[in-house]
């Protein structure tokens, strides 16, 4: 196996710094989702359907990325595989961008945590933790940006990746003297591939 050249080593660098921001987020985000339900379970209060949605893209998103990441280290590639993350990780984002709608739709979130309406500690879950619901939902947003960005980043990989393996013998030079290169004398006739 060859080493990597620059420009593999730079895609893996770009890769890592999107994966790594957007597992923060995604951990933040699930912490502070599940801190939030389980506030609801211990009140009696019923739990909102946005918390338990959001919960569960972020289970994923986390999933996702360490499968990811161990099918990469797996195979011990020098490049990652991008049409397996271009899959896993629009999945993904779709799930979390409909987590964090959900999350949006939970009432009182809006009306208490937009602004500067710091909640009093009367009321529901959400009001008493009116900072940790402004987490939440910068957590999630840079989750689902960060996810995206991970997804559009395996969609021009892959596309690199596509239009590089299906080179035709029209796009190769006709300029035949460095054949020694290629493995063949230059005295020596090259065979077709017809």
């Amino acid at each position: 196996m060859s080493p990597p050249d620059h420009k593999q080593q730079t895609a893996l660098l770009v890769l890592f710094i999107l994966r790594f921001v957007q597992l923060g987020a995604v951990v933040l985000t699930g912490f502070v989702a599940v801190y939030l339900a389980w506030w609801h379970y211990v009140l009696d209060e019923e739990t909102p359907g946005g918390l338990v949605v959001l919960t569960f893209a972020m289970s994923c998103a986390f999933f996702e990325s360490f499968v990811t990441s161990a099918h990469a280290i797996s195979k011990r590639s020098i490049r990652p595989n991008y049409e397996l993350l271009l899959r896993t990780t629009a999945t993904t984002t779709i799930l979390s961008a409909f987590g964090y709608h959900a999350l949006r739709q939970v009432p009182y979130v809006r009306s208490w945590c937009e602004g500067n309406k710091w909640a009093p500690a009367t009321g529901n879950v959400e009001k008493r933790n009116c900072p940790l619901v402004c987490v939440v939902i910068a957590s999630g947003a840079v989750a689902v940006l960060f996810t995206g960005m991970i997804a559009l980043f395996a969609g021009i990989g892959s596309a690199v990746e596509r239009r590089q393996e299906h080179v035709t013998s029209e796009d190769l030079p006709t300029n035949y003297t460095d054949d020694e290169i290629a493995g063949y004398a230059v005295d020596e006739k090259i065979p077709s591939a017809l």
